[in-house]
């Protein structure tokens, strides 16, 4: 019984820190920067899935807006670079479903 409890008492630290890392990786991965830009800047871009976003894109779509709010979004991706990402709407994906059928 001493042997199973005390067991027990060094086992568990670990195995309640091995189960807390995948947890703790994928918090990791939830603190990417999410920017839905406008539909039609999302189909200049030929945005369909959601896309890491780089400075060659972030270029292309600091031309396409046409509002201050879409450049100021721009610029926060910018800044955010590491872990910015491009989400199409989903009424830019319907109405790109729509053409293409």
């Amino acid at each position: 019984m001493t042997r199973t409890l005390l067991a027990l008492v060094i086992v568990t630290p670990f195995a309640l820190a091995v189960l807390a890392l995948p947890a703790h990786a994928g918090d990791a991965a939830s603190q990417k920067y999410v920017w839905m830009p406008p539909v039609d800047v999302t189909q200049a871009l030929n945005i369909k899935v959601e896309t890491k976003a780089t400075e060659a894109l972030l270029k292309k779509a600091d031309e396409q807006c046409f509002d201050a709010d879409c450049h100021e979004k721009v610029a926060t991706c910018r800044k955010q670079l590491a872990t910015c990402v491009i989400v199409p709407s989903k009424a830019s994906v319907h109405e790109q479903e729509m053409e293409n059928n």
